[in-house]
């Protein structure tokens, strides 16, 4: 009886939300309602649009054709509970995810993004320096993964970064590896990867900020890698499955040809709305 008694409970909540949301939009006039996470605010977005106020969603993160949230494969009629437009961090994200067709998409870039000063075509780096964005549900695999790739090229130096939700004391030390290290919070993430070669991982957002921000990019076959099938097919990341091939393939690996794709830059989308 437990799932009839979920299902209850998310109605009833979902039907109290709904009638105050009505009464505070009313009492505001609201014009616009801006959002993110819209798969979580049904009833905001159902009370905004029965009075006929636009609903305007920012994107807030990583979706694709597999996200429950946001692909709808079968366009065959209006999804409700759904924002009448949404504003991507670039041209990547809906062109690879199949976003409801009555919902407008704008592009509106992704300001939390250091992006390179315009004249810099070629970023500054730190030749021969590797950063692996780890991932919960498979960092240890994926640490394991970086510390057999620093074993195969000494010269190389490879970076461990914990995803924020991970600890150091979770992952086992190293001393026998002069060329790797973990690194935390600091310096800033978009830092690192500014003055970074190469980056490796699996399916992380932190991939496609590092493709903005000019790193070659190498992800290793492991679940969840299907998120970044649309990347490797455009040519913009190279895919491996063993240290052995990455070691072996490094040099192939190149810069996507047009990193605006994944985060248009702010000023150019604002100047052209």
């Amino acid at each position: 009886m437990r799932l009839p008694h979920i299902a209850l409970t998310s109605l009833q909540f979902y039907e109290t939300t709904y009638a105050l949301y009505r009464k505070l939009f009313l009492r505001l006039k609201t014009k616009t309602l801006y959002l993110t996470t819209g798969y979580t605010q049904f009833s905001a977005i159902a009370a905004a649009q029965s009075l006929g106020i636009n609903v305007i969603e920012l994107q807030h993160g990583t979706f694709t054709r597999y996200h429950l949230g946001y692909s709808y494969p079968t366009q065959n009629k209006c999804i409700p509970y759904f924002a009448n437009e949404i504003r991507c961090f670039g041209h990547f994200w809906p062109e690879t995810t199949p976003l409801p067709i009555k919902t407008e998409v704008k592009i509106t870039g992704a300001p939390y993004i250091e992006k390179l000063s315009p004249n810099q075509k070629q970023k500054v780096t730190k030749p021969k320096t590797i950063v692996f964005s780890s991932q919960g549900v498979i960092s240890q695999y994926l640490y394991e993964f970086a510390l057999k790739v620093a074993a195969l090229i000494p010269e190389y130096e490879i970076i461990y970064r914990l995803h924020p939700s991970e600890n150091e004391q979770d992952f086992i030390p190293v001393k026998n590896l002069k060329n790797f290290k973990i690194s935390t919070r600091n310096p800033n993430i978009f830092e690192l990867l500014k003055t970074t070669e190469y980056q490796a991982g699996v399916f992380s957002t932190t991939l496609l900020e590092g493709l903005a921000l000019g790193c070659k990019t190498i992800v290793i076959n492991m679940p969840g890698i299907e998120y970044m099938y649309p990347v490797i097919e455009k040519g913009d990341a190279l895919c491996v499955d063993t240290p052995e091939e990455f070691v072996e393939k490094i040099n192939d690996a190149v810069m996507s040809t047009n990193m605006n794709y994944y985060y248009a830059d702010i000023n150019e989308t604002m100047s052209t709305g």
